[in-house]
């Protein structure tokens, strides 16, 4: 066989340099994409750098969607002990504070001097149950002054002294009545507290006025 011969023309020397700066064109474009695609679409991270993205993870050969969260959980932290005063005792606005479980609130509280009667205080309060039967008693802490010292007395009302005495609410109960305050004692708060088998259910306070 004949070999065959074929001739071709010379490429232009400005077109071998064109064909030349077009290539490198392409791979500096082509490179550029790549950059900034990997920095600004990096898989799982948004443009905070805060994870919220899912994956997969096999388990048995079975492939698993775990979510992965916006933000890591964090633990919520321990209440900060409430300060308290200088002898130690709780501070009043705590004490005073209403305290409620299972649906039972004292819904209101008056408690004033009895004018007529040194001594003696005239209260009346409304029990509002949202939960189960309250069945127990209440009694009251007067704080005060004695002999120019804080002073604290655990009293009841006549009825509540009463051993067999046991108060049932099962949505709303008003009470009234008076209690007696032990020789010397100035009352300046007291507190309402009702007490079942399990403990204190509900307390409410308030300061006695001047």
């Amino acid at each position: 066989m004949t070999p065959s011969i074929v001739i071709t023309d010379p490429i232009p020397l400005w077109k071998a340099w064109a064909r030349s700066f077009f290539k490198l064109c392409l791979v500096v474009v082509l490179c550029t994409i790549s950059f900034y695609a990997g920095r600004y679409y990096q898989p799982g991270l948004s443009g905070s750098g805060d994870l919220a993205y899912s994956t997969q993870l096999e388990v048995d050969g079975v492939p698993q969607a775990v979510a992965i969260p916006d933000k890591p959980a964090v633990s919520a932290a321990s209440p900060a002990p409430q300060p308290r005063e200088a002898d130690g005792t709780q501070p009043l606005a705590d004490v005073l504070a209403s305290h409620s479980l299972e649906g039972l609130q004292v819904q209101t509280l008056q408690v004033a001097r009895n004018g007529a009667v040194p001594g003696q205080l005239n209260y009346s309060f409304e029990l509002v149950n949202n939960g189960r039967l309250f069945e127990g008693r209440f009694e009251f802490l007067v704080l005060g002054l004695k002999d120019g010292r804080p002073e604290q007395q655990v009293i009841t009302s006549e009825s509540a002294s009463d051993p067999n005495y046991r108060l049932r609410v099962a949505r709303y109960i008003k009470m009234d009545g008076k209690l007696i305050l032990p020789a010397g004692l100035q009352p300046q708060a007291v507190v309402l507290s009702l007490h079942e088998t399990a403990g204190v259910r509900a307390s409410r306070g308030m300061e006695l006025a001047r």
